[in-house]
């Protein structure tokens, strides 16, 4: 679900054949805008000129929500460009752009909502045993990334057996590795940091891999090639790691188990 501020009429039908599959509320006034972003995933502003109430309403929205990922569609005008230090946003589209750049905006950004909202789950997590949810919730946001269990479990205090004890109680069976979870971070953050005009070369050697890496990665964990990754199957990446990942870590019969873990501290 995805949340538009629109307020000039000429550019609904654009962003309508510009974002075709993606549901969400059309708002021209911003009031109804902000209320329909509490529930969205992220959230699409069409201001084509920052006016200063515009710009106010901007950082108030962002300074309450920082967590909240916004495409902000404005032109590329050298006021508005002055104008764009004064506020942080996630994705900056030019209009003069938007037909063509906005589906991959929406879905880097819709991708790091994601990656926002499981690290927060895994912070809050106190149903996991032992160090392992704050783990988890440090991996997702580590830079660099983190990409060994054992870096993994120096962040979190904990020695790598013990995290290695914690994950095999909760993956009880399942074929889904710790290695795996952090590799899924990566994949994610390439996901988003993958903008047209970059190459996959330049997104893995931030990351600190051979993009050969990352590709084989991504095949393993998703089955999806980096061209796909960086295209509108972008969404089947985030479905995939909320069954395989999310589906595990925050599973309701685990939640509810009520076994003791104390014996994991």
């Amino acid at each position: 679900m995805l949340a538009f501020y629109v307020p000039e009429p000429r550019f609904r039908e654009r962003i309508r054949r510009a974002v075709p599959s993606s549901s969400g509320h059309m708002q021209e006034r911003w009031e109804p805008f902000e209320r329909a972003a509490e529930a969205a995933e992220c959230s699409v502003a069409v201001i084509p000129w920052l006016s200063s109430e515009e710009m106010d309403r901007l950082r108030g929205f962002k300074a309450r929500n920082p967590l909240h990922p916004v495409v902000l569609v404005t032109r590329g005008d050298m006021q508005n460009a002055r104008q764009l230090k004064a506020v942080q946003v996630e994705e900056v589209i030019w209009v003069e752009e938007m037909d063509r750049e906005l589906p991959e905006a929406v879905s880097r950004t819709c991708t790091l909502s994601h990656q926002r909202t499981f690290c927060v789950a895994m912070r809050d997590a106190d149903y996991l045993p032992g160090c392992l949810g704050p783990a988890l919730a440090r991996a997702c946001t580590s830079e660099p990334p983190l990409r060994t269990v054992q870096k993994l479990a120096a962040v979190a205090g904990c020695d790598r057996r013990t995290l290695w004890q914690h994950w095999k109680y909760v993956a009880d069976g399942s074929e889904l590795r710790l290695q795996d979870v952090l590799h899924w971070f990566l994949l994610l953050r390439a996901a988003t940091l993958k903008t047209p005009g970059r190459s996959w070369a330049a997104v893995a050697e931030e990351l600190g891999l051979h993009p050969q890496t990352l590709g084989r990665i991504s095949q393993q964990l998703s089955g999806l090639s980096l061209r796909e990754v960086a295209g509108p199957r972008q969404g089947e990446l985030v479905e995939r790691f909320e069954r395989d990942v999310l589906g595990l870590l925050l599973r309701t019969p685990f939640r509810q188990s009520g076994r003791d873990q104390t014996k994991f501290d």
